[in-house]
């Protein structure tokens, strides 16, 4: 299936994954403590905004994932994820992989995904598998050596939640609910999805939950 199957510590030759130093995938893996979500004004992220830093910035790399970090639907079994590649690389081949930790000696998921026409897109089709709450690292390498990755989560199910009006001006196919949780990031958010995937999320005050509270309380 390609270099990125092998697995992280085998000392063959074989199993050597090609980013510049094994070292890599540990220091990444391991930074999923530096990955928690930011809280309040900082806390709006757009997909839309991500795109447009990465288009400035892809002088930098050949290969590189739209989104840094992203967080799916908590009821969602399948997902994509896009990315940019360049364009002189043809209809190269690529190969991912989906960790769970740098303990892992085989990738949870893993398939070939092709660059064209200056993008690539990655289909995960058993999203059941993945231990909400849990933060996983899908890497992609390109077969003239270029590599990247990025954060992927599925958030976990509310203990209630309801419809939450769409900012205006928000791209068609936004949707946003008020969700009252048990999480440290707070127990009140409010977030916005679009094609599945969080596209802003924000603590709010307690009291906008009192009614979804009251829910989970009970008579």
């Amino acid at each position: 299936m390609g270099k990125l199957l092998y697995t992280f510590g085998m000392s063959t030759r074989r199993n050597v994954f090609t980013f510049s130093s094994l070292f890599a995938i540990p220091l990444i893996l391991l930074s999923f403590q530096n990955c928690a979500p930011p809280s309040g004004d900082q806390a709006s992220t757009d997909s839309g905004d991500a795109t447009v830093g990465i288009i400035e910035d892809f002088n930098k790399t050949s290969l590189q994932f739209v989104a840094p970090r992203i967080d799916v639907q908590s009821e969602v079994s399948s997902t994509s994820l896009s990315g940019l590649c360049s364009r002189r690389h043809g209809e190269a081949q690529l190969t991912w992989a989906l960790w769970s930790n740098q303990k892992s000696v085989k990738p949870l998921l893993s398939g070939v995904t092709k660059c064209g026409g200056g993008a690539f897109s990655i289909d995960l089709d058993q999203m059941e598998q993945l231990t909400c709450g849990v933060r996983y690292v899908v890497m992609v390498e390109g077969e003239w050596g270029g590599a990247t990755h990025t954060y992927l989560s599925r958030r976990c199910f509310p203990l209630a939640s309801r419809v939450d009006p769409v900012p205006a001006g928000s791209p068609l196919g936004t949707t946003c609910t008020l969700e009252y949780m048990s999480s440290a990031e707070g127990n009140c958010q409010r977030l916005c999805y679009r094609d599945d995937k969080v596209v802003m999320q924000s603590v709010v005050e307690s009291s906008m939950c009192s009614g979804l509270m009251a829910k989970v309380a009970g008579p």
